[in-house]
């Protein structure tokens, strides 16, 4: 029975064309698609289609949706359109079992109604709005009185719906009066009762009569006769400014008043066209001929008694004629100017000191001037359409003529203040509205609209601390809204303060106010903006990642879930992006933490890491399949998508977007970008370049030169310099694209990345040549390929270039990428020498560029310690560059002199710029230089330690410990150590596990034991570092060298119970020289166990051979072994 109702289904698909089984946005683009080629009923029997139920049932199966909301609304529309209302609201009931609608459905629905003037039909729509749980608004009622207006003219049926309306609290416009009176006018004898209706509900709602109002009217007024109340209305439209009247509109009347002799009413008139002269036409010249001979017998020109609708409805039906013109931004500010120079005119008559019966008079006159205007609505679309300067100078002179204004007039000027201004403008309008609101505070003229519209100016300009001190005066003053906190937390998302807007919900939820969508919205922006913040900060190490950096993905998530399932707040596209874009920064967090923690030889607390990468993972798996399509969009995707490449997860990357696609949603270069960036992270460039090939060869996508710059981007990543330059080179022959700047500059990056300094300034030139401008950008990467290929001489050949080119200044980046080249060259030099000399070595392993893969912006510190001084310089490397045959004095005055003139450029050095320098000398065994560089910074910033610790990096401080070493300077050791604990207790950095061993390390080499022993008991307390095996081994090597067996015995016993230190378990070096120490006391027993315990828990392959040789037990076995 399944297989025959499913092939049942599937034939009915078959007989379309279509394929079964296929997802719901397939579907939804099928109808779609057939709606854009005006084949209505054919997308109607896609529908029916996929409404058939796939089981058949002895009871009528539950519906279930398969095409979404709006698709069923562009259906319900094209049903409207043609009028047929049977199909449209079969189509809605059909729409209501699958819980497929939306306001908009009714009000489609409606119109079909009106159209077909079908009113049982309209009022059964109304109901099933209601019952949906949906308020009918304006529009729905609108189209339900039309339905009355058919031949007589149902007035009762349309009086109920307009009862119901004002009931319902629905405001009328403009276009429900216009049905009202098209009602009225249906049936003779009803005009006076139109006009009666038409002035009472223009008056209470301050509506302005559009041109469809006046020709209905009038028509109504002249069909039954009554010239004298139709002149009389048109005189008052053009009186109250409200708008022109339509020259057809004349015609009629004055035809009307000449064919009836009513020659008064014919002479007003006149006056009326007079007026609008620039409007008449060959219909009007005629009318005025006529009555000027008084010729009342002539054939009707422009209206007729027998036949009085098509003259007017034939001109009122084009729909951009119908606007008011009263509305136009032109006409509101000539009612402003009118009312600035009445007002101006009225102050001068004042000042002139005029009696007092005149003066009596004039306030009179004054008061009439701000009422002719009309209504609080006609005086907000002024000021929307007016400059602020002409809005203040109304307000000036309100204040001189004494006309007092009330609140709402106050508002509207508020209201202005915080939407008409640009920013930069608006910044100047934030003192003048928190003026103005105190002002409005002391005269007791001040409401809740008051505080809302400068607390909206406030959240537009990210100003927190204006917005808090609105809200205080809010709360003492008028009631406080959801609204105003949500505006006081988007300034904290624009400043980052995290616990000020969690404050903020805490207090809105005290008052027992309901957050809203824009609530949650705010706080996730408030966490996404501060993870982004957050990870841009100083990387720190293992422990202090965890300790240090907050984790406000995790807030965000929970923050959701609350929404969720307390508030019942449904998540937008909005939401979602917010959300996944904190979850995007706390795989930031993750991977450093993971990172730091593997450099540092710690363990990461991969338990709680791994939950919450879980949980994020399985969260965008729930929003990219299950959430609604209405509430997803390209950017929610991308950022699923932008996490997954941050965690370096290529197979999640591209799951997401599979996802994307067969939801329907259209990737952008975005996207794709984003692909490539997961693909670099992973080190799989091929897989995003052979996704790029699918994409053109088996979809015939065609990629911008945005996607391609990120494909040659990917390719620099990679190194891959020749498959960037045969991309680079396709752009530029394809006849369609053409290389921009940004692509000569990621393939500049890909020469860099590689050290092709000559291919980098070859495309340098070339950039310049064909836009006519020098990029400062493509130099820095010229450096940069000096500084991989560590050429010092090259990269100062192009830093002087710079300095002497015309429009080009160096910054921070060149100075740093030519204090690099400095840096790598020695030590670049040995891996090579390593390299040859080590046969065992990996044929494709890189010894050049494992430093090397760092771009300008970003601090990495590997590669920028010295090595061990030796100062080993390879003899290919002196003769390619000459500053390679420099002496270490020499690389160290051009060092100093380089920080001199970066000095003089207006730069201050960075962490960066220091690291480098004291790297450049360090690598050559000037530990004169190291020092002199660290003594510079101390003493630049003797005032401020915390400032002049923050130029020193790990690298610096291990450089600067190591040529203590060197150099047998124990007291520099010590000073260094001192002040990385007087950081760290000031509530400083944390010092890192690579600086502690040095430390250590050092203090073995100078043979302070007690020093180091010090430094272990203190290790966390005073340097906020976690011991390891790597770091207890050293202190036990310092003892040992010292003589001191007894306590390096004792710290091994300290480290066997590893509950104290956190599960730092001894490793074969801890063994060795725990082994060591007993042997030199002559406890061989206990050496024997400690050996025989050593070759029980580790392999023979994990135990170094040369380690061995120093314990007499080791070299016993190892002979014994060759025997």
């Amino acid at each position: 029975m399944l297989r025959r109702a499913f092939s049942t289904c599937g034939e009915r698909l078959a007989e379309l064309g279509l394929p079964s089984g296929r997802s719901n946005a397939f579907y939804n683009q099928q109808l779609r698609a057939a709606l854009e080629r005006q084949d209505v009923r054919g997308a109607a029997r896609i529908a029916d289609a996929l409404h058939t139920p796939l089981v058949q049932a002895q009871s009528p199966p539950k519906p279930t949706a398969v095409l979404w909301t709006p698709t069923y609304d562009a259906l319900l529309f094209a049903w409207g359109q043609r009028g047929d209302a049977r199909r449209a609201l079969a189509l809605l009931d059909e729409m209501l079992a699958r819980g497929r609608v939306s306001s908009r459905s009714f009000n489609t629905a409606l119109v079909a109604c009106s159209k077909r003037r079908d009113l049982r039909a309209a009022a059964r729509v109304l109901a099933q709005m209601r019952a949906a749980g949906k308020t009918p608004g304006a529009f729905a009622y609108a189209n339900a009185i039309n339905c009355c207006a058919t031949r007589g003219g149902d007035a009762h049926a349309a009086r109920g719906f307009w009862d119901e309306m004002l009931r319902d609290g629905v405001e009328p416009t403009i276009e429900v009066v216009n049905c009202m009176l098209r009602v009225l006018s249906r049936a003779s004898d009803r005009s006076h009762e139109a006009l009666r209706f038409a002035e009472d509900a223009l008056q209470a709602f301050g509506l302005a009569p559009d041109a469809i109002t006046v020709a209905t009217l009038t028509q109504a007024l002249l069909f039954d006769g009554r010239l004298g109340d139709a002149v009389g209305f048109l005189e008052r439209v053009v009186a109250r400014a409200d708008r022109g009247i339509e020259v057809g509109v004349l015609n009629a009347a004055l035809d009307a008043c000449r064919q009836r002799a009513d020659w008064v009413s014919a002479s007003r008139l006149q006056r009326l066209v007079a007026a609008a002269d620039s409007n008449a036409d060959a219909d009007t010249t005629r009318l005025l001929a006529l009555c000027a001979a008084g010729d009342a017998a002539a054939a009707p020109v422009a209206w007729s008694f027998e036949d009085p609708h098509a003259a007017i409805s034939a001109r009122t039906k084009r729909k951009e004629q119908l606007k008011s013109d009263a509305r136009s931004p032109a006409r509101l500010r000539e009612v402003l100017s009118g009312v600035i120079d009445a007002l101006e005119h009225h102050a001068r008559r004042n000042d002139t000191g005029e009696q007092r019966s005149v003066r009596d008079e004039d306030d009179n006159d004054a008061q009439h001037i701000l009422k002719d205007v009309g209504s609080l609505k006609q005086w907000e679309r002024v000021f929307a359409a007016n400059a602020i300067a002409d809005i203040e100078r109304f307000l000036l002179l309100c204040r001189a003529c004494a006309l007092e204004l009330g609140h709402e007039m106050w508002n509207l000027y508020l209201h202005a203040l915080a939407t008409q201004q640009p920013v930069a403008a608006a910044a100047d309008s934030l003192e003048t509205a928190l003026h103005t609101l105190d002002d409005m505070i002391r005269r007791e003229a001040v409401d809740a609209m008051s505080f809302n519209n400068v607390l909206a100016l406030c959240s537009r300009l990210g100003r927190l601390d204006a917005a808090e001190r609105v809200l205080a005066l809010m709360k003492q003053h008028s009631a406080v809204s959801t609204f105003a906190y949500n505006t006081v937390l988007n300034c904290c998302a624009r400043q980052h303060a995290v616990e000020r807007a969690e404050a903020l919900l805490a207090e809105l939820r005290a008052r027992e106010l309901a957050p809203d969508h824009v609530t949650i919205n705010s706080m996730l922006k408030v966490y996404a903006s501060a993870t982004s913040t957050a990870s841009q900060r100083r990387r720190p190490s293992g422990a202090a990642a965890r300790a240090e950096r907050p984790s406000y993905a995790q807030r965000a998530l929970k923050l959701y879930q609350q929404s969720v399932r307390r508030d019942k707040i449904a998540p937008s596209a909005t939401t979602y992006f917010s959300l996944l874009r904190a979850c995007a920064q706390e795989a930031d967090r993750l991977t450093a933490v993971a990172s730091a923690s593997d450099d540092a030889g710690e363990d990461a607390d991969e338990e709680d890491e791994g939950r919450v990468h879980d949980q994020i993972t399985a969260l965008i798996a729930r929003i990219c399949t299950s959430a609604a399509p209405e509430s997803l969009d390209t950017a929610v995707f991308n950022a699923a998508i932008d996490y997954h490449q941050r965690c370096g997860d290529t197979d999640a990357a591209f799951g997401v977007f599979n996802m994307m696609t067969a939801r329907g949603f259209a990737p952008n270069d975005l996207t794709l970008r984003l692909l490539f960036a997961a693909c670099s992270r992973s080190e799989q460039a091929d897989v995003g370049l052979r996704f790029l090939q699918y994409l053109m060869d088996d979809h015939g996508y065609h990629p911008t030169v945005d996607v391609l710059n990120g494909a040659i981007e990917l390719c620099a990543t990679a190194g891959t310099q020749l498959d960037a330059l045969e991309l680079f080179q396709g752009i530029a022959s394809s006849g369609v694209l053409q290389p921009t700047a940004a692509t000569y500059l990621e393939l500049i990056h890909a020469f860099a990345k590689h050290g092709d300094v000559a291919g980098a300034l070859q495309y340098t030139h070339a950039l310049q040549e064909t836009f006519g401008y020098a990029s400062l950008d493509a130099y820095n990467r010229v450096l940069q390929a000096c500084a991989v290929s560590a050429a010092p001489s090259a990269a100062l050949n192009v830093l002087q270039h710079l300095r002497q080119s015309e429009g080009l200044v160096p910054n921070a980046v060149s100075y740093d990428m030519v204090l690099k080249a400095f840096a790598s060259g020695p030590q670049r030099a040995r891996r090579q020498a390593a390299a040859r000399e080590s046969e065992d070595d990996d044929d494709d392993k890189d010894y050049g560029d494992d430093d090397e893969n760092d771009d300008d912006e970003e601090d990495k510190e590997e590669g920028e310690e010295g090595g061990d001084g030796s100062g080993v310089v390879d003899a290919s490397r002196e003769r390619s560059d000459p500053t390679a045959a420099a002496s270490a004095e020499d690389v160290r005055r051009m060092v100093a002199q380089l920080l001199e003139e970066m000095r003089a450029d207006g730069l201050a050095p960075s962490s960066i710029t220091y690291t480098r320098a004291i790297a450049a000398c360090a690598t050559r065994g000037d530990t004169k230089g190291v020092f002199g560089f660290v003594d510079d910074i101390l003493q630049r910033d003797a005032g401020d330690e915390t400032a002049a610790m923050a130029l020193l990096s790990d690298a610096s401080v291990v450089n600067y410990l190591r040529a203590s070493s060197v150099a047998r300077d124990l007291e520099r050791a010590v000073a260094m150590a001192d002040r990385l604990k007087r950081q760290r207790l000031a509530g400083g950095r944390r010092v890192s596990a690579r600086v502690a061993l040095q430390l250590l390390s050092t203090y073995k080499d100078l043979g302070a034991w007690r020093e180091a022993v010090a430094g272990l008991r203190d290790l966390d307390a005073s340097y906020g570092a976690r011991p390891n095996a790597l770091v207890f081994t050293v202190v036990m090597a310092a003892c040992n060298v010292a003589g001191e067996w007894h306590v390096a015995s004792q710290i091994f016993e300290t480290m066997q119970h590893a509950v104290a230190y956190r599960a730092v378990y001894p490793t074969p070096e801890s063994y060795i020289e725990a082994i060591y120490a007993a042997e030199q006391q002559e406890e061989w027993v206990r050496a024997t166990n400690l050996f025989l315990d050593m070759q029980n828990k580790f392999a023979a392959d994990d135990i170094p051979a040369a380690a061995l040789q120093r314990i007499a037990l080791g070299r016993y076995n190892e002979n014994r072994r060759k025997l």
